[in-house]
């Protein structure tokens, strides 16, 4: 085994170097651009293949909070002779990672994209990729969205993990309170609910479903509500005719809605086309296309009335403090 194991050393070799069937070569590559690289004053032999595979590359992905780049390459060994044959592979455990090599003269080159998967749509999307159940595949919605806000330190933490790290992550994230503060974070930067719950430690719920009654081709459905009452706001957020909701049957077909009323304080009545079917999938804020935002893409339109009463003002814009509804789907 050959290792290369710090970022911005180039330890030389001189003369001739081979690696043979089932040698392994370690190299450390971070998301800022650095790596570990060998330096080569002679001729390297790279085993390609064989019945026992042929030499290859392993690569570890640097720590820190930088953000890995599509197409970011890394020169990771050089040499002043011939090169003869090629690494049989390469590989990394990451799972939002794909690493490849490319060879030009004298050196041998790494690239590290994310995963094609990773630009995926649906649910198993950007870090739902490795989403297990509802919740965090809500989380993962909400960290897709600060990634292409420019992401943060949690975010670039995440594209480095293992898939058993991502996953246990993701399930961590997923969890009573801070999924529910994700979800709104998808589309209200709260500050006032963060500091509730992290600072003061006190007790809160987001305006989520409470419960909900199937009855013919109408749907109610009862929110829990933090500040009543209920309200449709296309003004802070571009709506649409069914306030992002949609409504799929258990043979995924969608089933048209005709029209969506908010009832009194805290409920919401919807009229589908047909009678709605038992098993019936109820969907909010999955509609849309594009990046997630107030304006375009997934979002919704339910928020309460606590802005009413309680505003921030930075000194140039006075910005209410609602609470949003979160992303959710219910099984009528």
């Amino acid at each position: 085994m050959l290792a290369a194991n710090t970022a911005g050393r180039a330890p030389q070799v001189t003369g001739n170097l081979a690696l043979n069937v089932g040698a392994t070569y370690a190299v450390i590559a971070n998301a800022d651009g650095t790596n570990s690289l060998t330096d080569v004053i002679g001729n390297p032999s790279l085993a390609s293949s064989s019945a026992n595979g042929g030499a290859t590359v392993v690569v570890t992905a640097g720590s820190g909070q930088a953000r890995y780049k599509p197409q970011t390459t890394y020169k990771i060994l050089t040499y002043t002779g011939l090169l003869s044959g090629a690494f049989a592979g390469v590989s990394i455990d990451f799972v939002y990672l794909t690493p490849s090599l490319s060879y030009a003269p004298n050196e041998v080159d790494l690239t590290l994209n994310i995963t094609s998967l990773f630009y995926q749509t649906g649910q198993f999307a950007g870090f739902g990729l490795v989403g297990g159940n509802r919740n965090q595949f809500a989380v993962a919605r909400a960290l897709n969205g600060i990634l292409a806000a420019g992401g943060n330190a949690v975010t670039a933490q995440l594209l480095t993990d293992s898939r058993s790290g991502a996953q246990s992550a993701l399930s961590q994230m997923a969890g009573d309170g801070v999924a529910n503060l994700l979800s709104v974070a998808r589309q209200n930067t709260d500050a006032m609910t963060l500091k509730r719950f992290l600072v003061d430690r006190a007790s809160w719920t987001p305006l989520e479903p409470a419960g909900w009654q199937r009855n013919g081709p109408t749907v109610t459905v009862r929110f829990r509500v933090p500040v009543p009452p209920l309200k449709r706001d296309v003004t802070q957020v571009a709506g649409n005719r069914d306030y992002w909701f949609s409504l799929r049957t258990p043979s995924g077909e969608r089933l048209p809605i005709r029209s969506v009323f908010v009832l009194g304080a805290g409920s919401v009545l919807i009229v589908a086309q047909d009678p709605v079917p038992e098993g019936t999938r109820l969907e909010y804020t999955f509609d849309g296309t594009g990046k997630a935002g107030s304006r375009y893409g997934p979002r919704g339109n339910l928020r309460d009335s606590q802005g009413d009463g309680i505003r921030f003002d930075n000194g140039h814009e006075s910005t209410r403090l609602d609470n949003w509804c979160v992303i959710f789907e219910v099984t009528l």
